[in-house]
């Protein structure tokens, strides 16, 4: 890796890409001060998103920054603007083409270089390309089989670009393919656990969470409580296809009667809109008669002061929770034919403390004994480096 070179990571239109990625160039950052590092998204809800999760944006802003090539969405429909964004788009690729070519330039993608007019800029930096798994914690079967039970999906294939391939979970399927023997291939664990990356949000946590309770007038407080939402419309998993917004009433009410005193930080669905945010949080603060804070904070800073997390599906945010001991509570609704597969527990049980399968009386007693419980002081999730091995292989 030429020094002063920079890094281009190319976002997939989820959030759990960028928390992927994230940690890793935090890490190589404090061993390499030289790189310079430029975070892509094509997709405009994705960069109000990353913008709006202050820890991710802050670190990605300590390191290099976050760019949007895309075309916005009060832009369509305007031959000027097309032609601009179309001009600009081909000066940006001639650029980066350039600095390729110069050997000045790393990639790093998790399926953007795979296809489309991207796929040449792979094709010239080869073997400085990254193809990366999108997630920290991978894409279990079990998890798969129910994903394919909700709704029929066709996973698209094509042939992938980059010398090197770097995975973290043992589900990935490029690690064990034998086509692709000829890449150079490297197993780390989940960045989540990056040494530098705990200690860099262990130094902003307090910062984080006082100044949410602050910007709601409110002292801070070292006890709270974590709900993380999800998608709010039809769902293949549930015994009733549009239950969810039943399942957020419950817990809404299970929180009330459960742990009154304990502040409640709601971590929105990436999917909701500003219009969405605001109804919701007058809401939950109707009926819970508590504290209640609408929060886009990492989960790794809620899980400092959090007692517990509950949703109303498995998220892979409690992955990174169960990482700090916190108790995660799946309280949801699955169809007898899910249930049957996942043997009546939840579809990723290893990351679930407690599954409960709609039963609001058993949802509010597990609550209420989470909250009473003494909180223990948060140990760091097991800590690695991880530019060492990057720095071996790039």
């Amino acid at each position: 890796m030429k020094r002063g070179a920079r890094i281009v990571v190319f976002l997939n239109n989820k959030l759990i890409a960028c928390d992927t990625v994230v940690p890793l160039t935090i890490d190589l950052a404090e061993q390499r001060k030289d790189l310079a590092f430029e975070f892509v998204t094509f997709e405009e809800r994705t960069y109000e998103a990353i913008r709006r999760n202050i820890v991710l944006y802050d670190a990605i802003c300590s390191i290099g920054r976050l760019s949007f090539r895309g075309r916005r969405a009060n832009e369509r429909g305007s031959a000027l603007a097309s032609l601009r964004h179309r001009l600009g788009a081909i000066v940006w690729l001639l650029s980066l083409a350039a600095r390729a070519l110069a050997g000045r330039v790393i990639f790093v993608h998790f399926k953007a270089l795979n296809r489309g007019p991207l796929r040449v800029l792979g094709a010239i930096a080869y073997r400085r390309t990254i193809y990366m798994e999108p997630t920290a914690i991978g894409y279990a079967p079990l998890e798969r089989q129910v994903s394919d039970m909700m709704m029929h999906r066709r996973y698209r294939k094509s042939s992938i670009v980059g010398r090197y391939l770097i995975g973290f979970s043992e589900h990935w399927e490029p690690l064990g393919d034998e086509q692709l023997a000829d890449r150079v291939r490297l197993k780390l664990p989940p960045p989540f656990r990056s040494a530098k990356w705990q200690e860099w949000l262990r130094q902003r946590a307090d910062q984080y969470l006082d100044a949410v309770f602050r910007g709601e007038g409110l002292e801070p407080q070292q006890r709270i409580a974590v709900f993380i939402l999800t998608w709010m419309g039809p769902s293949g998993l549930l015994a009733e296809s549009d239950l969810f917004p039943t399942l957020f009433e419950e817990t809404l009410e299970a929180l009330a009667d459960a742990c009154p005193n304990l502040p409640i930080f709601l971590k929105p669905h990436p999917a909701l809109r500003p219009h969405e945010r605001t109804e919701l949080i007058k809401r939950v603060r109707t009926r819970t008669r508590g504290i209640a804070l609408l929060s886009d904070l990492h989960p790794m800073i809620l899980g400092q002061r959090a007692c517990f997390a509950v949703a109303n599906c498995y998220s892979t945010t409690f992955s990174v929770l169960r990482a700090l001991d916190v108790p995660t509570v799946e309280y949801t609704a699955y169809k007898p034919s899910i249930l049957a597969v996942t043997d009546g527990g939840s579809m990723r049980p290893e990351f679930v403390s407690h599954f409960i399968q709609r039963d609001a009386a058993a949802l509010t007693k597990t609550l209420r004994s989470l909250a009473d419980a003494k909180v223990p002081a948060k140990a760091p999730a097991a800590v690695v480096s991880m530019s060492e091995p990057l720095l071996a292989v790039l």
